[in-house]
């Protein structure tokens, strides 16, 4: 009776549209309900859907937010480091400010003029105002011309300038000697220095100042190659210092004794010089 209400039941539910979707009969005759996707059940789901994708969301958001407090902290590191860095450095220290001396007049620096040769002096008054090259090639024509005229002119009017010129080199010598020997030593060397700048002159000391004898060695070098000419000096000089290890103890102490005698008369030419020129005495 049961199995049979039960069947009726089922028949009627089948027969309505709404209820096909929801029922079905199993193999006994009883209703299974299935879940099927209506606008009921989809809703349910999106909003499933919509809750997870913001989970996700939100995590990668507080990824997002996470990376710029690293970026500080990276920040915050690198300005201590730097910080202590700046604070590690020693301070320099100032070098303390050499005291300047009394100022040198650069035109006590200069010395004297040296005279031209004689050749120069003839080609300045004969040649150079005449001659005037538009090229290298002609330039160095000219001058091959030039020369060959100088070495053609005759004798006397050669030994003309040459006389000319050792008067003026001999007056030069003495004026150079009384510059060189006003100057103190500070002076000297900034006159030195100054050479070195420009390049204008070479500073040498007079002819009158004492200098010092040449050793023992020295003086047997340079009667081994007054003895011994020849063009190779270097290997002449190798034999030379062989001679000497070779050489005998008296002839040895020959070259020593003469040494030590042109020594003492250096120094006692040195005295007189420095009792002349007191100025110049440091230089010496």
């Amino acid at each position: 009776m049961f199995a049979s209400l039960r069947l009726g039941l089922a028949a009627r539910l089948i027969r309505s549209p709404l209820s096909f979707a929801l029922l079905r009969v199993g193999p006994l005759g009883t209703p299974i309900t299935l879940a099927r996707r209506t606008f009921l059940t989809s809703v349910h789901v999106n909003n499933l859907a919509g809750s997870k994708a913001a989970e996700k969301t939100g995590k990668k958001d507080k990824k997002l937010t996470k990376k710029p407090a690293r970026q500080s902290a990276v920040a915050k590191k690198t300005k201590k480091s730097t910080k202590r860095a700046v604070a590690k450095k020693k301070p320099v220290k100032s070098k303390p400010k050499q005291e300047e001396g009394p100022k040198i007049d650069k035109k006590l620096l200069k010395p004297p003029k040296r005279p031209a040769s004689a050749y120069v002096k003839w080609h300045a008054e004969h040649v150079r105002h005449n001659v005037k090259p538009k090229s290298l090639h002609e330039l160095a024509a000219a001058t091959r011309e030039i020369a060959a005229i100088w070495h053609e002119l005759p004798g006397d009017v050669k030994e003309g300038y040459q006389r000319r010129r050792k008067e003026e080199f001999s007056a030069w010598q003495k004026e150079y000697e009384r510059w060189y020997n006003g100057l103190t030593r500070e002076q000297l060397k900034a006159a030195e220095k100054l050479n070195k700048k420009k390049r204008t002159f070479s500073l040498h000391r007079p002819a009158e100042q004492p200098k010092r004898p040449p050793t023992s060695y020295i003086q047997f070098y340079m009667d081994f190659m007054r003895d011994h000419p020849g063009p190779l000096k270097f290997e002449l000089s190798k034999e030379a210092a062989k001679a000497w290890k070779a050489l005998p103890e008296p002839t040895r102490d020959e070259y020593k004794q003469r040494y030590a005698r042109a020594l003492e008369q250096h120094h006692k030419n040195l005295e007189t010089y420095k009792r002349q020129f007191p100025s110049n005495a440091g230089a010496v």
